[in-house]
């Protein structure tokens, strides 16, 4: 049987976030982050800085890009603006850090810290207590397109229609789609084992393009349907 938990009057800036435990957690726009047991009872909420975290207007819309992402340790990830917290479930920040510029995409776990990609397309290691260490440059990211291809190489889209991945060691960008036919890619790339990286687009396609970068397929999708099982995953 389901059951409902009152968040409070805020509404969620994000889809909830499943923890290891199984429990859940919600970054409202309060703001705060909202702690549910296994069972669906409140265990804890996190009040975050209105200062940091200035992410919904007047009108009660989302005012600039905000993350919630669950790490393996059974903490949670939150971001907005230039700051970054992770929060455990006891509800304790745990630790914090500031950005040289505005988020855009979700963190990524890797390699003991955290990746963050920025508006101007900065790619930094963030790791507390070090400050945060820029590793590279996309050239302006696309808002919540990032993803992890396997430990060294992170693909996001650059804006309007390009995709590149970034090799986290050397720091260099390789633009692996440029030119699209399509006005906008609108998630994160998907890398299958072979390399083909497959990404909806705005006008409701789903598209595969090779490792070298030439279209493969592309699919027309229903938007109100489920998405194909596996495909949209960072690491099928």
């Amino acid at each position: 049987g389901g059951g409902r938990v009152r968040l409070g009057a805020a509404p969620a800036l994000r889809a909830p976030v499943v923890l290891p435990s199984g429990g859940v957690a919600v970054l409202t726009g309060a703001p705060s982050v909202v702690f549910l047991s296994p069972s669906g009872k409140l265990a804890a909420t996190v009040a975050l800085p209105r200062a940091s975290f200035a992410v919904q207007s007047a009108g009660g819309l989302p005012d600039g890009f905000a993350s919630i992402v669950a790490t393996d340790d059974g903490a949670v990830v939150v971001a907005a603006g230039r700051s970054l917290l992770s929060v455990d479930a006891s509800g304790r920040v745990a630790a914090r850090a500031t950005l040289p510029e505005r988020v855009v995409s979700d963190p990524l776990e890797q390699g003991g810290g955290l990746l963050v990609v920025g508006e101007s397309g900065g790619v930094y290691r963030v790791a507390v207590p070090a400050a945060p260490m820029k590793i590279g440059v996309l050239s302006g990211a696309a808002i919540g397109t990032a993803a992890l291809v396997d430990e060294r190489t992170l693909i996001a889209q650059a804006q309007p229609n390009r995709i590149v991945s970034l090799d986290l060691k050397s720091g260099v960008a390789v633009t692996r789609v440029g030119d699209s036919a399509f006005v906008m890619f609108d998630t994160p790339p998907a890398v299958a084992a072979d390399g083909t990286a497959w990404l909806t687009t705005v006008e409701g396609f789903l598209v595969g393009y090779d490792a070298s970068g030439a279209e493969l397929t592309r699919v027309q999708l229903d938007r109100n349907a489920s998405p194909p099982g596996g495909l949209l995953s960072a690491r099928p």
